[in-house]
């Protein structure tokens, strides 16, 4: 699906913005948070995603609305289209961690591609990343939840 691609280019981003070595799994999931069908099902389940916004990112590294707010300037600056041929051979590609490497592993195997909606690859993440769930579920959020759809 092109929103779930268009998360995983968000979180590709972010991670290169964070000067991060990998794609993790904390970046992904608060890159679907923001995608339109998952921001959809949180305000239908009244879920406040400011707060699982807010609980996803780590403390320790650059949060991902500022990353955002970084990559905006940066393209605004230099003047290039996000998602361009231009832009897009800026990003440095990286190698996803081993829980969401697991998770799309899965993915291809069951399906034989990663076209999945954004709320099917949250549910996956949540169940594949013990510690990230642990985070979400005092907020609303967790794999039952998303199943319950």
């Amino acid at each position: 699906m092109l929103e779930t691609k268009r998360a995983m280019f968000w979180a590709l981003l972010v991670a290169q913005c964070a000067n991060e070595t990998h794609v993790t799994s904390n970046r992904i999931i608060a890159s679907l948070l923001r995608s339109e069908s998952v921001s959809a099902f949180l305000s239908r389940a009244q879920i406040d995603a400011a707060r699982l916004l807010e609980a996803v990112d780590d403390p320790q590294l650059l949060s991902f609305e500022e990353c955002e707010r970084r990559i905006h300037a940066e393209l605004a600056l230099n003047e290039i289209v996000l998602g361009s041929e231009e832009h897009r051979g800026r990003v440095q590609l990286r190698p996803l961690d081993p829980v969401a490497r697991e998770v799309m592993n899965k993915v291809i195997e069951r399906y034989g591609h990663v076209g999945v909606s954004p709320l099917e690859l949250l549910r996956e993440m949540l169940r594949a990343d013990s510690v990230l769930a642990s985070r979400l579920a005092p907020y609303g959020l967790d794999a039952e939840a998303v199943n319950s759809k």
